[in-house]
């Protein structure tokens, strides 16, 4: 269509298309940025983490340090055989009561005394001692006798296999 106007200008129109207008998008914000405190943060916990394992492994070497040093103690104090002395005069004092009580090997006892029951637990020989008991080995004989010097008596006699 061609409109003129007064002036001898002509203007034409052409057909314009309606703008369809949409849903309006909803504006969905930025992610905030990290600020430099969030490294900080994550790094707290590991820190914290190493140091609880650090104490856990320190805890557990002490622990087992202990038990080992237990174990490794005698729970029978031993009296020496070819000792002198006291050790010697009670070394042959037990032997010498054990000898009044039944016929012992023909060779010198090792002489121990019962100082530790909680070790001994769990071991037949030693199921009825006492503190203060002695052990008498014949390594020889392949024997070993519990003997209570308290009472006078003999509490186990038992076969032992020592290596040599």
């Amino acid at each position: 269509m061609d409109h003129t106007s007064g002036h001898g200008s002509v203007i034409r129109l052409s057909r314009v298309q309606p703008v369809q207008q949409s849903a309006p998008q909803p504006v969905i914000p930025p992610p905030p940025k990290e600020s430099r405190e969030s490294p900080k943060q994550s790094r707290l916990p590991r820190r914290t983490l190493l140091w609880a394992l650090l104490a856990l492994v320190a805890t557990l070497v002490v622990v087992v340090g202990i038990g080992a040093l237990l174990r490794s103690s005698s729970p029978v104090t031993s009296v020496s055989s070819t000792g002198t002395g006291t050790a010697s005069g009670v070394r042959t004092d037990v032997a010498e009561a054990v000898a009044k009580l039944m016929l012992v090997p023909a060779e010198t006892p090792t002489v121990a005394t019962v100082s530790d029951l909680a070790p001994l637990r769990g071991q037949a020989f030693f199921a009825n001692a006492q503190l203060g008991d002695a052990v008498l080995m014949y390594p020889k004989a392949g024997r070993a006798i519990l003997y209570r010097p308290t009472t006078n008596m003999l509490i186990e006699v038992a076969p032992i296999a020592l290596d040599q």
